[in-house]
């Protein structure tokens, strides 16, 4: 990967939501196995509930190595781990893997916006776009790896979504120590 200068910048800080963005490629791959609605559309972002996040966080431990189980499988994983990952989040509260997915989602969308030093939320998006502003005039770096880190920005930038539920904000930030923690 290419090497900039550290400066704590949103690029940096980008490449630890490389881990979320990988967790809902996976997600999004269940779904389409599945063969549910969600599949053919992708998930949707859902108005957050504190009981949601709950049970995300709750359901999260138990999910991870499912999911593992899942991508090593590649496209052809068998009944008995999509019965295992539907029933487990059935178990933790959720009505079905669908509602599952979407709460994920919701609450990713909003955890890559999130300094994880001062709780604040900022739109990642906007963000990525006065990053890669910042590295096309940082002549400190080759012209070579600046445009490698403008390549890898735009790889980030076209899988993120903007948070369709302002309220959302709100609660994640309000957990987002226990989210985190859950998922490390």
């Amino acid at each position: 990967m290419t090497k900039l200068p550290t400066n704590d910048s949103p690029f940096a800080r980008s490449r630890c939501r490389t881990l979320a963005i990988s967790i809902l490629a996976t997600i999004a791959t269940l779904a389409m196995l599945a063969g549910g609605a969600t599949a053919q559309q992708g998930p949707s972002q859902v108005r957050l509930t504190e009981k949601q996040i709950q049970q995300f966080i709750s359901s999260y431990k138990e999910l991870a190595p499912l999911y593992r189980e899942l991508e090593e499988a590649g496209d052809n994983p068998s009944p008995q781990t999509l019965a295992t990952i539907e029933a487990a989040v059935k178990k933790h509260g959720f009505a079905s893997f669908e509602e599952y997915d979407s709460v994920v989602l919701s609450v990713t969308v909003v955890t890559d916006g999130v300094d994880p030093d001062t709780k604040q939320y900022s739109d990642p998006i906007a963000t990525i776009k006065q990053e890669i502003a910042r590295v096309r005039n940082d002549k400190s770096v080759s012209a070579a790896d600046r445009q490698q880190a403008i390549e890898d920005l735009d790889a980030t930038l076209a899988k993120m979504q903007p948070v369709e539920f302002p309220s959302n904000i709100t609660l994640v930030v309000k957990y987002y120590d226990r989210i985190v923690a859950h998922m490390q």
